[in-house]
């Protein structure tokens, strides 16, 4: 008998499957990557050759009553190819066509990228960023023709499509962010922005450890809009187009960002930390509070 809280070894998984398995008539055991197996080394034995020594004696023990098969993927192998006959053996290649396809449809997004972006890394990355979420070369080729129209409008469209698709919280957070950062009256830090969007109309306290968003949070939400300065710590978009672009969309983003902005002031000054002696708060509580400091 096992112990308990111990994880069974190879062989009572084994024999656990060989019940399973008489419950059927037919039985496909499928082993991807064989070649790259990993477990319990034996003396003079690689970890795969010892998988597919119980498989094939539980192949011939079960014989009678469940008619097993097994298939099992690798890359080339001497030791791996004894184990099955040559008639049983099948030698799958790339075919010449379709690499030159897969070659070729890498020219096309490199041609049609660097023309796109007209000398900038920003647009080339938010390009290869739209590119990383298509499945097929089809949707490839439909979004490498749309980037010869207005690159960068397309670019921030897409970006702003992807920040859409992300689940509700990071959705919403990324919104916040874009509007604070495009339309706050001076640049924030990233501890300013935090503290701004952690409060609203019901909030009293602020709890440092619990309330804040975490800073990776803030930053992936906007899907590469935005980029943090390692020395002031201030948060801005990555480029002069970005700020023109998001001006552009007027309330696109939220119904009012200034009013948006002044709410997170009034909510921030509405702390019971404030409350009563606000003007006795100097230096050391602008650290404590960063947001405090905006004006």
């Amino acid at each position: 008998m096992r112990q308990p809280a111990t994880y069974p070894n190879l062989e009572e998984m084994c024999a656990t499957l060989e019940k399973l398995l008489l419950g059927f008539s037919t039985v496909i055991l499928v082993i991807d990557a064989l070649d790259e197996c990993k477990g319990p080394e034996r003396p003079d034995e690689r970890p795969w050759k010892y998988i597919l020594t119980l498989m094939f004696q539980m192949q011939k023990k079960l014989e009678p009553q469940v008619a097993i098969k097994v298939l099992a993927t690798s890359r080339p192998d001497l030791e791996i190819d004894e184990f099955f006959p040559e008639e049983e053996r099948l030698t799958i290649y790339a075919r010449d066509d379709d690499l030159a396809q897969k070659i070729e449809l890498h020219s096309r997004i490199k041609e049609a990228i660097c023309e796109s972006a007209r000398g900038m890394f920003l647009l080339a990355k938010l390009h290869c960023d739209t590119l990383a979420t298509k499945t097929k070369p089809k949707d490839v080729l439909q979004a490498l023709k749309a980037f010869g129209g207005d690159g960068d409008a397309l670019a921030y469209q897409d970006t702003l499509q992807r920040i859409q698709n992300q689940p509700k919280e990071h959705r919403a957070l990324g919104k916040k962010v874009l509007v604070c950062v495009t339309y706050s009256a001076r640049p924030l830090t990233l501890d300013e922005l935090r503290h701004a969007l952690a409060v609203d109309e019901e909030t009293k306290e602020l709890d440092q450890e619990y309330d804040l968003d975490n800073p990776d949070d803030v930053i992936s939400s906007c899907a590469g809009l935005v980029t943090v300065d390692s020395e002031s710590n201030i948060i801005r978009l990555v480029h002069y187009t970005t700020q023109s672009f998001l001006e552009s969309l007027r309330n696109q983003l939220m119904s009012d960002p200034h009013e948006f902005i002044a709410s997170c002031c009034l909510n921030y000054l509405h702390l019971d930390a404030f409350e009563g002696h606000l003007n006795n708060y100097g230096f050391g509580s602008s650290r404590k509070f960063p947001f405090l400091r905006y004006r």
